[in-house]
């Protein structure tokens, strides 16, 4: 009889990786097959994913690996439906988003496609924005280009730094990553695909 878990590549990193997984480990419908993310340091001040994910007994890989010939193929043999990236650096090749058999998805901390790129986040601010939003996109060739699953906008607090803007766009990224989730475990053709409007 075939696994009924759906199986997770994670690329992740800071707290909202953390967080991910903590939130994964009380769901046994989801496995996470491997985590990709920075090598940590055991005794740091504030663990991070790296070991993070070791003390909760999962595969850890480093980031780079997503990059490697080969991890395409690796993902295929090991039935990875989903491969999630949060807050990490990489640009994910095709061999590698190509994989997995439900799809690659992102999760971007600014609306899309009218924020794409880095530094969104302190852009909106210096900007004087009143509304930033987040949006979880599909992986394409196309840096943040990829058609839309799911997106959330919230309204901005006045006198808001970086980190606190980061820290409510990570919370609504989160939410959405979850019914990204709970969709690809009910009904998969369900999961939204809308192309961005340029």
């Amino acid at each position: 009889m075939s696994d009924p878990r759906l199986n997770l590549v994670l690329l992740i990193e800071e707290s909202a990786g953390i967080r991910l997984l903590r939130w994964l480990s009380k769901r046994p419908q989801y496995r996470v097959v491997c985590v990709l993310c920075k090598p940590g340091i055991e005794n740091a001040v504030s663990p991070g994913v790296w070991v993070v994910a070791q003390k909760m007994g999962l595969n850890v890989l480093p980031a780079a690996e997503i990059k490697r010939d080969g991890f395409g193929e690796w993902m295929r043999q090991n039935c990875v439906d989903i491969l999630l990236s949060l807050r990490s650096p990489y640009i994910i090749p095709v061999e590698s988003f190509s994989a997995p058999r439900l799809g690659a998805f992102n999760l971007h901390t600014g609306p899309l496609p009218r924020y794409a790129g880095r530094n969104v986040i302190n852009w909106a601010i210096y900007n004087g924005e009143t509304e930033h939003g987040v949006t979880l996109h599909w992986v394409s060739e196309s840096v943040d280009g990829g058609d839309i699953a799911y997106s959330d906008c919230f309204a901005i607090p006045e006198r808001i730094n970086a980190v606190q803007l980061t820290s409510l766009c990570i919370k609504a990224g989160l939410g959405l990553v979850e019914s990204l989730l709970e969709q690809a475990i009910s009904g998969p053709e369900g999961i939204p695909s809308r192309p961005q409007q340029q």
